[in-house]
């Protein structure tokens, strides 16, 4: 099994008992297959599902606790992209790893594959995938023949900071039928300003952040947006940044979220 680091995964047993998720990602991925019971810790912000709360907790999302997870002796640990250190250092120590870090909603399908050959689940991940699959070919042929808005995501506000074109969130934008103005930026997250922000003027304005609908709400009253399209024709909107930014099975449902902003007309069809 080869991970999305590139890596082999070697397993100590062919279905795993012992479960750590070193990403909000993975915790959902893993209860999304049913392995909640077989999840032994999480790190910091791993809050969805509810129970995903009541799990111990082995550190930040940038700094996991090496000890403790070693401590645990678990049979696999899934990490993301950023967790270059931890992975080192848990390889080292005989631990088994597994990177997954999706980069497109298509490898959120892969992902979910994966993990699912790692812990003896296939049969449920390809159900789960299945669904999935078919949730995004129906809104892909909803939005497919409508035209194309642009779209701006702040996705943080001090410092004010928007995505560019490596961003899991510009692939959701494009999948549901949008464009990202920061596109062409070949970056994922980057610091912005209201002058480069002015000089895209969005159709549409979306913030996918911590600072909740009203203040995004109060903030587009503010005098330097009233002259933007999207304050102008009432679009600015606020989209919890959970169910978007991370990339597992519940951004699929941020996806119809999305679909539904950016073409109401189309996506009433949609069954809520």
């Amino acid at each position: 099994m080869v991970d999305f680091a590139g890596r082999t995964v070697h397993l100590k047993s062919e279905q795993p008992k012992r479960i750590i998720s070193l990403s909000p990602s993975n915790t959902e991925i893993l209860y999304a297959l049913e392995l909640g019971d077989r999840l032994m810790a999480v790190s910091e912000y791993s809050d969805y599902p509810p129970e995903a709360k009541q799990k111990p907790r082995i550190g930040g999302f940038q700094s996991p606790d090496i000890e403790q997870i070693i401590s645990l002796h678990p049979d696999i640990v899934f990490a993301g992209s950023l967790h270059t250190r931890a992975v080192a250092a848990l390889t080292a120590a005989g631990v088994p790893v597994a990177v997954v870090e999706p980069k497109t909603m298509q490898e959120v399908l892969d992902a979910v594959k994966l993990v699912g050959v790692i812990t003896g689940e296939q049969d449920v991940s390809e159900r789960v995938t299945v669904n999935l699959a078919a949730q995004l070919q129906t809104i892909r042929d909803l939005v497919s023949k409508q035209p194309k808005q642009r779209v701006f995501l702040e996705v943080w506000d001090e410092p004010f900071m928007t995505i560019g074109a490596k961003s899991y969130l510009s692939d959701i934008v494009a999948q549901a039928g949008g464009i990202n103005v920061a596109g062409d930026k070949p970056t994922d997250y980057m610091t912005s300003d209201f002058e480069y922000l002015y000089s895209l003027d969005p159709d549409i304005y979306i913030a996918v952040n911590h600072i909740g609908l009203g203040r995004t709400l109060k903030m587009s009253n503010h005098p330097w947006m009233q002259n933007l399209r999207a304050v102008k024709t009432g679009q600015v909107h606020y989209v919890p940044d959970d169910i978007l930014s991370r990339p597992g099975p519940r951004s699929f449902e941020g996806l119809v979220v999305l679909a539904k902003i950016l073409h109401p007309e189309i996506m009433k069809s949609w069954a809520n």
